[in-house]
């Protein structure tokens, strides 16, 4: 099965594990319908499941200001080589929904 395309969209996510504790900030490398890559401060195992907030570029969602709130599963983490204070972290999306803001 092909991977799904991968859209280069550098912004802000916040995340955490699944109903548990504070976000963590983070940025998102890229990303696409079936998952999201991103730097973080906090590593999670594989199969954590996480949830992600950030806004889904117009590409993805076909509106402007989309803010989702994403469900997903950890799929791998690594600790970067030139900043041991950095995560990257790929995580496949299970779910999401979009938030509206008032």
């Amino acid at each position: 099965m092909p991977r799904a395309r991968r859209l280069k969209f550098v912004a802000p996510l916040r995340y955490r594990v699944k109903n548990l504790g504070t976000w963590t900030e983070g940025t998102i490398e890229n990303l696409s319908q079936s998952g999201v890559f991103f730097h973080g401060t906090e590593q999670f195992p594989s199969n954590t499941l996480v949830e992600m907030v950030f806004e889904m570029p117009e590409e993805i969602s076909g509106q402007k200001n989309s803010t989702v709130l994403c469900q997903g599963r950890v799929i791998r983490t690594t600790i970067t080589s030139d900043s041991p204070d950095v995560v990257d972290l790929a995580v496949s999306i299970l779910d999401y929904k979009f938030l509206h803001t008032n």
